[in-house]
């Protein structure tokens, strides 16, 4: 799923942006969440480089996601959102 979703960015398939946040938001697997959070943030917020699909997604669900993350139980996706609020 995460090699996919790897693809996925690598190819800019803007489509696939939403489901990539939701699957961030609710899969079971912390490693899940964390890399397709990445990858939404790869694709669409980051501001240090251009992004493939910066108006596919509003900035509250991922304001959102990112709010959630930091209260994650698994550590890795909260230094992860941690890592995106400091960009």
């Amino acid at each position: 799923m995460i090699a996919a979703a790897g693809a996925m960015k690598h190819f800019a398939v803007c489509d696939a942006v939403s489901e990539m946040l939701e699957t961030a938001g609710t899969d079971p697997d912390p490693l899940v969440r964390l890399r397709f959070m990445q990858f939404v943030d790869d694709m669409t917020f980051r501001t240090d480089r251009p992004v493939p699909c910066k108006d596919d997604v509003p900035e509250e669900p991922m304001r959102a996601l990112v709010q959630k993350a930091l209260g994650d139980e698994d550590h890795r996706v909260r230094m992860g959102a941690l890592l995106i609020l400091a960009r």
